[in-house]
């Protein structure tokens, strides 16, 4: 039976309800909906599975580089590969080793490679095809424990005195030793040191070996000009210039500092006996522990790998005078540069250097070598005093009378043949010391306060020396004084003046003398000056000019660049330096990352990072 459809209704697009079904969106935002939720779903899925592969490549990694260090160390005695594939076996990841990879054997390095690759099945990336997620790690490490020289030049200036930085410094410098040494191979770590201050004391022995001029006993340095700036090298068939032992500071006879730095003992000739035993004692130390008093902490330390005998000098170290940084960088130059083998061998066969180092200073670029300078200043260039040459030894003018010692005629004796025991060859042997005690001590000079003994100045030509007045002849010359000196007969032949009378002798000063027992500025003043021989300014000018900071400046970068570009690590810290001082430290540096600007304690933690580079053990991947 059909059901009849009223009359008037039609299924067309016009019916009301079929327009209403046709215009309707609640469906389109349900589907739109669905869309979004499966591609957040998705999204959310492949991240899952990134985090998952990407812990696991850092699982990976991690336990990758602690098993390549642990087999490079050069300390490790088992094999290699079952170092790494026990590391690997305890995690419970060996199925992801692909390879160990080991340098040939060498004595002081090894170099080992591992490879590994890490599969991490895939959950949620199967929706866009990927149905596991791979990556590849590979670690490098290297332990080298290489040949290494280091330099350390050391700021010993009078303002390192201050706030205790040579305290900080000499605990600095041994910290610097313990790490450089921890865990070392005998015989593969020299460490030289060169204290400066406005010249440096390269010690008789270093400097025995060049040709040098002007040479005396008191100390040892030398002047560089402009063009030695230009080399690193220092020539043995080059004459160097001595640079005197002379003070050209101080006014008071009774105080005398040299520019050419001595210190015979360091820190303990600074105190009594018993203050220097409180002072090893606050230590823990003995005296022991310390440089003894015939050794000048001064002089340049070469190439020791004694750990205790680098404490002990470090230990000793004192400060006094002002700064020449680039004459210090010089030294370390020279020392550093391979030209200097010959002098290295040498000093071996006198038994001042390990014989295992007859093969130093390497060559630069030498890839089992490590070569480095720490330099250190509190300070900036100041300028550095000279002596003109003419005034460096020789006859002085200046006279000294003491007694007539019983033996004066065979000492004489011995001089003249050759056998006054290394006696110094401008002095009478065994004659008092020509220091000066007293208030004052001056030439013969009508003021009778002035005249106080035993130095003079006899250029004047009055009769009479005994009246109180300027006389040819020095005071205590009597009839019965018989001269000697250079230009006298073969029996009377000295390498210098001397009255020799009957109860006194009176010689006349070499330059050397007189400068190591006077400032210079004091015997202009009160042996020239004020008795009104010479004019003090005059006077000075002909003995003492200077080089100023500035172009002390240009020589220090000119051997900072030369060694950066021969590849010599230049680490520098300015320790509570001055701007000047500060930007010739970063000047003179390696890199921005071999320089330190530290102040009090921090010296310590700078020397320890330095330290800790020389010898570290480095990840090269």
């Amino acid at each position: 039976m059909k059901r009849k459809v009223p009359a008037g209704t039609a299924f067309s697009d016009g019916h009301p309800r079929v327009r209403s079904f046709v215009r309707g969106e609640g469906g389109n935002m349900m589907v739109v909906g669905l869309i979004f939720f499966v591609l957040i779903l998705m999204v959310a899925g492949i991240s899952i599975d990134l985090i998952r592969h990407e812990q696991k490549r850092v699982q990976i990694q991690s336990l990758s580089d602690r098993a390549v260090l642990a087999a490079a160390s050069l300390t490790q005695p088992q094999d290699v590969e079952d170092v790494v594939r026990d590391y690997f076996e305890r995690e419970g990841l060996a199925q992801y080793l692909v390879s160990v990879n080991a340098s040939p054997a060498s004595l002081n390095a090894r170099e080992v490679q591992v490879v590994t690759r890490a599969v991490v099945p895939a959950m949620f990336t199967r929706l866009v095809g990927l149905s596991q997620l791979e990556s590849a790690v590979v670690s490098r490490a290297e332990e080298r424990v290489s040949d290494v020289e280091v330099v350390m030049v050391l700021d010993l200036s009078n303002s390192m005195n201050q706030f205790e930085r040579i305290d900080n410094l000499r605990i600095a410098g041994e910290e610097f030793v313990d790490t450089i040494y921890e865990n070392a191979q005998e015989d593969r770590i020299a460490i030289s040191i060169v204290p400066y201050t406005g010249q440096v004391n390269a010690g008789r022995d270093l400097l025995g070996y060049y040709t040098t001029t002007y040479d005396q006993p008191n100390s040892a340095c030398v002047l560089f000009n402009g063009t030695d700036y230009n080399q690193l090298s220092l020539s043995q068939n080059t004459s160097l210039t001595g640079s005197g032992h002379f003070d050209p500071w101080h006014m008071a006879r009774s105080t005398h500092m040299s520019f050419c730095p001595s210190h015979p003992g360091g820190i303990r000739d600074t105190m009594s006996a018993t203050a220097f035993a409180n002072h090893a004692s606050s230590l823990g130390l003995t005296s022991a522990d310390f440089e003894p008093s015939d050794v000048d902490t001064a002089e340049i330390m070469v190439m020791q790998d004694d750990p205790d005998v680098l404490r002990r000098r470090l230990r000793s170290l004192i400060a006094d005078g002002n700064t020449s940084i680039e004459i210090g960088m010089k030294w370390a130059a020279a020392l550093m540069d391979s030209g200097s083998g010959t002098i290295i061998n040498d000093m071996i066969g006198e038994n001042l250097i390990n014989a295992a180092f007859d093969e130093r200073p390497f060559d630069y670029g030498n890839p089992d070598a490590i070569k480095a300078v720490v330099l250190m200043t509190d300070g900036e260039n100041w300028d550095e005093w000279r002596l003109a040459d003419a005034f460096k030894e020789g006859p002085s003018g200046v006279w000294h009378s003491f007694s007539r010692p019983a033996n004066a005629s065979q000492l004489i004796s011995d001089i003249m043949f050759g056998h006054h025991g290394g006696q110094n060859a401008y002095e009478f042997p065994g004659k008092p010391s020509a220091r000066p005690v007293g208030s004052r001590i001056s030439v013969r000079h009508p003021n009778p306060a002035w005249n106080q003994g035993n130095f003079y100045i006899p250029d004047r030509t009055v009769a009479d020396p005994m009246n109180r007045t300027w006389a040819n002849m020095p005071d205590r010359w009597d009839s019965s004084c018989v001269l000697y000196g250079p230009t006298q007969p073969i029996n009377r032949r000295l390498p210098f003046n001397l009255y020799l009378c009957n109860n006194w002798v009176i010689q006349e000063l070499d330059h050397r003398e007189l400068w190591a027992t006077f400032p210079v500025r004091w015997v202009g003043a009160y042996l020239y000056h004020y008795p009104g021989i010479a004019n003090y300014w005059t006077w000075i000018d002909q003995r003492l000019s200077t080089i100023a900071p500035g172009p002390k400046d240009q020589r220090l970068f000119t051997i900072c660049d030369q060694l950066r570009d021969q590849g010599v690590r230049v680490y520098a810290v300015a320790f509570e330096a001055p701007p000047n001082g500060v930007e010739a430290m970063r000047r003179c540096a390696y890199s921005e990352n071999h320089f330190f600007d530290v102040n009090g304690l921090e010296i310590q933690q700078a020397f320890r990072t330095i330290a800790g580079s020389i010898q570290r053990l480095r990840l090269t991947e």
